[in-house]
């Protein structure tokens, strides 16, 4: 009867890459005081560990590791290969909207959330000031020095 070894290297080739190893979410699960068995299929990770933001792993079907995802990208094949939200990062939404804002993506050091009517006024602020900048630039004319620019003149050339 033959025997057949596998290899590590055979191993880690079955494993699709973007998979972490589950010992590894175990690891983070200790460091934000939680037991591995209370990691179940989903768990979300924020800067209290150490990440920028708001960070799920989430089980893989074949229970072989975690995909790790974030609003902006993930870790799995639908992500890489097709583009676009995968249903890794619309789970991860759903529980950060579940958990309430103050648990949504945390904002950088020195940055202060801003009320409805804060972030309203800054948006007419800007609009005045474009429309203005608009209304500014309407009458000139701009054209470049330098053919090999195609259209693009560096500000002290636009007075020229």
């Amino acid at each position: 009867m033959a025997t057949t070894t596998t290899t590590t290297a055979e191993k880690a080739a079955a494993v699709p890459d973007g998979l972490h190893h589950r010992r590894g979410v175990e690891y983070l699960a200790a460091a934000a005081g939680m037991e591995p068995d209370q990691i179940g299929a989903a768990v979300v990770f924020g800067v209290e560990i150490g990440f920028s933001e708001a960070t799920g792993f989430f089980l893989e079907s074949k229970g072989r590791g975690y995909w790790m995802s974030t609003l902006n990208e993930c870790s799995c094949p639908s992500y890489r290969y097709r583009g676009g939200p995968c249903k890794h990062q619309r789970k991860l939404a759903g529980i950060l909207r579940e958990k309430g804002a103050e648990s949504s993506p945390h904002l950088p050091r020195g940055v202060v959330r801003m009320t409805a009517e804060e972030l309203e006024a800054r948006a007419e602020r800007i609009a005045a000031r474009n429309a203005r900048l608009r209304e500014e630039l309407a009458g000139r004319k701009v054209r470049a020095t330098n053919p090999e620019r195609r259209g693009f003149c560096l500000p002290e050339e636009a007075g020229r």
